[in-house]
Order: structure tokens, then sequence, then C-alpha cells
């Protein structure tokens, strides 16, 4: 029963967490896209923290709002001087540091999780504080009053609204929006294609065991901090200092230790990117990342402090078969509350070893994947992971989506299937063969890449595969026990 004097009492404002705030601040300040937000949220959303002091966060929400209110953009710069002349001058110091914190916060923000956080939570404080309103109007008896609170539209208004066939103008939006969205692939002809990673998609790649599944998890990251998006890699299946290894190799393309030759294959394309030849040449000289004695080269380690100013990544570790969803999922939370780190994509090595009670480990396996994606749905991340292809495929000259070993709703839950085939001839000179499967025309299509583990690179170059590729190849290598080569 209903304590009439719960009912009786005052509504309070809702406040934003106070990690919130700051996000929800900075893209006020300095983010033209935040227009959306400007009419969700008042002043009194924001409160005055703990631990820095005189500052209150109302005071800068009130002068960016109502910027915006007058010249419906952002007031970047002009924020300085309409907060600081509002404070004492013994305590502006204080306050340019924490505006200057905002300003740094901004570009750094992944837009549209902030923005669904702040919506979900504000209209779930709406939601609650009209049912309480309409529970006072049916206790004092104004049934009327009691249905106009419940049904009128506000501000925060739900957005998971039907589109009709007139709706172009989202269509549009969304086009747009899908090419900020992507990232690269880091293998030109699939990059071409738009065959890459995507926020709130899942990319999974293929292979048999042993076959560079990790190293293609680096080389897809690797391109995303090129980029300057933000990466966690989560590692179930080896030691993150040695995925760490495997990052300044990809970076770098140093070899683990020191060695005098490296043979690469090089591609001889058509105007149609189809490959009409190779060859192979001898590359010299390249520096070894691990000297003897353990120590790491200096050139080396100076040109990755060099790229770590410029690139944010963070990996962690877990023991295989110990990870659940919920774990990543409070481990993304402590990255955001604590190190203030938002990934823009996550990288999963690999689902396969998450924990699964293994009674039913087809309906849990299939489960984690579901859980993945939904994980970078609702945080607006693409999430990239692996999984192994069953045992006849190790044998196979063509690794194909239906490979995949334990359940196969694995593939049924990605958007993009990239599965790796490499015969022995093929690796033996540094190639191998990416097939795509996908949710659109580019479904099938199958292209050539070389690669050089030992000096960290998946993917050095790409082309179309053609259909006289075992006649190319078969002029560099020896024929296998049954005549072929690929």
């Amino acid at each position: 029963m209903l304590d009439r004097r719960t009912l009786t009492a005052s509504v309070p404002v809702a406040t934003l967490p106070p990690f919130s705030q700051e996000d929800v601040l900075a893209l006020l300040g300095w983010r033209r896209e935040a227009q959306e937000i400007v009419g969700w949220v008042k002043p009194d959303n924001f409160t005055q923290p703990e631990g820095v002091g005189p500052i209150d966060y109302r005071t800068i929400a009130t002068e960016a709002l109502q910027f915006w209110e007058q010249f419906k953009s952002p007031p970047a710069d002009h924020l300085y001087d309409l907060v600081l002349q509002r404070v004492p001058d013994a305590a502006r110091p204080q306050w340019m540091q924490i505006l200057l914190g905002l300003q740094e916060l901004a570009p750094r923000l992944n837009l549209a999780y902030v923005t669904d956080r702040l919506h979900r939570f504000l209209y779930q404080a709406d939601l609650k504080s009209r049912i309480y309103q309409s529970l006072r109007s049916l206790q004092s008896g104004d049934l009327e009053r009691a249905e106009e609170v419940l049904t009128a539209r506000t501000g925060i208004e739900d957005r998971g609204s039907a589109l009709s066939l007139s709706d172009t103008g989202a269509l549009e939006q969304y086009l747009v929006q899908r090419q900020q969205d992507q990232f690269l692939s880091g293998i030109p002809d699939l990059d071409k294609w738009h065959i890459a990673p995507a926020r709130k998609e899942l990319y999974l790649v293929v292979a048999p065991a042993k076959r560079g599944k990790s190293w293609w998890l680096v080389h897809i990251a690797k391109f995303a901090l090129m980029a300057r998006a933000r990466v966690l890699h989560i590692t179930v299946e080896m030691r993150k200092e040695q995925t760490l290894q495997r990052y300044i190799q990809a970076l770098t393309g140093a070899s683990k230790r020191p060695e005098a030759l490296h043979r690469l294959l090089r591609l001889e394309k058509n105007e149609s990117h189809i490959v009409r030849g190779v060859h192979t040449e001898t590359l010299e000289k390249r520096p070894g990342l691990i000297l003897p004695g353990g120590k790491l080269d200096a050139a080396v380690v100076a040109r990755v402090q060099a790229l770590a100013g410029r690139m944010d990544l963070q990996i962690q570790e877990y023991p295989t078969s110990s990870l659940t969803i919920g774990q990543m999922e409070s481990y993304l939370d402590w990255l955001e509350r604590v190190k203030r780190f938002v990934p823009d994509m996550v990288i999963i090595d690999y689902g396969d070893k998450f924990k699964v009670d293994s009674s039913n480990l087809r309906i849990e396996i299939g489960a984690v994947f579901e859980g993945i994606r939904r994980v970078g749905q609702e945080r607006n991340m693409a999430m990239v992971t692996a999984t192994q292809s069953n045992r006849a495929s190790a044998r196979a000259r063509v690794v194909r989506y239906d490979d995949v070993a334990e359940d196969y709703s694995k593939v049924m839950t990605a958007d993009w299937i990239l599965t790796l085939s490499q015969t022995e001839a093929e690796k033996s000179l540094g190639a191998a063969r990416v097939r795509v499967t996908g949710r659109d025309e580019a479904d099938g299509r199958t292209v050539l890449i070389t690669q050089n583990y030992a000096l960290g690179q998946f993917c050095l170059d790409s082309a179309i595969l053609p259909d006289d590729w075992e006649t190319l190849l078969s002029a560099h290598v020896p024929e296998t026990d049954d005549g072929k080569v690929g």
C-alpha cells in the first residue's frame, strides 16, 4: 500500500551522476552535434561535485545553455569568459582547470553513447515524476489531472518511434551516419567495398587454429588507432604483454628478434585490381624488437613512445573461460568512471574463450556472441572478435562461414563474417585468401592478401583473386602431393 507521506513529499530534481555531468557539459560546451540534448537538460540537473572546492557545474550548465538558446551553437572558447566573469578572482585558476579539462574531454567522447545514456536517465526520471504526480492527483480525486499528467508530451520523448515509407530523410541521415560510424579493415580491397567494422555491429573473423586470428584482430585495431579511435583489446587467449608486443610489431614493422633477411611477396595487378602475376623480393636489415638478454631495441621503443601520444589503447587480460558478458560490461563501466575511457572499438580475442556452461555449450556460446553484439549496440561501439573454424577446415582449400566450430548461430549474429583460407604453398610465400559473407551485395567476394607475421604484418597488400591463381602461384612453389598449389 502507498504511504501517504510519500505522496505528499516534493519530487526531487533528477541529478545526473558526476561523471555523466562532465560528459554532458563537455558536449554542451564544445560539440555542435549536442544540439539534440540542449532541450533535455536544465541547470538543476547539475550539482556541485565533491572534491573540487567551489566549482559548481550548475554555473557552467547555465552559461552553456543560455548561449545555445541565443546563438544555436556551442559556446566553445566563449565559455571561459562567460563562466570566469561570474566567479571570484581567487577561484578563477581552479575554474580554468575544470574548463580546460572539459574542452580536452569533448572531442574524445562517444557522442551517441553519451546521448543515449542521458536520454535513458532523463526519460526514466521524467516518467517516475509523472507517475508520482498522477498518484497525487488520484489521491485527491482528480482523475482528469492524473490522466493528463501521464499522457502529456514532454521534451524527453521515447525515441523508438516507427518509420513510415515517406521517412526518406531518416534514411539519408542513417546513410551519412553509417559512413561516419565505419572504421577501416586494413585490407584495401575490402575497404573499397566498405566491408569493415562499424559502430553497433559485430565484425567476425574466422580461421582454423594457429592461422593468425590474433594477428588479424591486432591488424584491425591498428587501423582504428591510426584513425585516432580509442581501442580496448580484451584477451582471453594470450598474455597481455604478448598482445602488446604484437601491437608494437604491427605498428613499427619490427621483427621479434634481429634477422638478416625477410622475403616479401609482391602482387602485380591489372587496372581492375586483379592479380596478374607475383614475384618475391628480399627485405634486409629490419630492426629486432627484442635484443639479446631480453632488452628492447631503443630505437623501436622511441618510435612506440611517439605513437603512444597519439593512440589510445587499453589491453586487458582475463584467464581463459573466466570472463562473462556481465563482467565485460562492468569493466567497461569501470573504465568510463575511473579512467574516463570509453572505447570506440572493442577487440575480443576471442569470443569462443568466454565462460560458458559446458553442458549447454552450443547454446551458451551463441548467447556470448549475441551479448557481444548487444553491448556494441547499447554503447555505440564497433565490436570485433574471432572464432575458430572446425577441425576439417584446417585442410580445406576454402574456409567457409559455415565451417565455424560449435554453434552456427555465431555467424547468424555477426554483421560481417570474414574467413581466412591458406594452403601450405600460400603460407610458404606469405599469401592468404579472405572470403566475405555479409548482408549485402558484397557477399561471396574473395580477395588475396600478402602478409609477413615475422614483421607483425597480417596484411601488406591485397588484390582481387583471379580464376587462374593456382597457375600464377605454381611458378614459385613446388607442387603438393595432389599436384596442386593453392
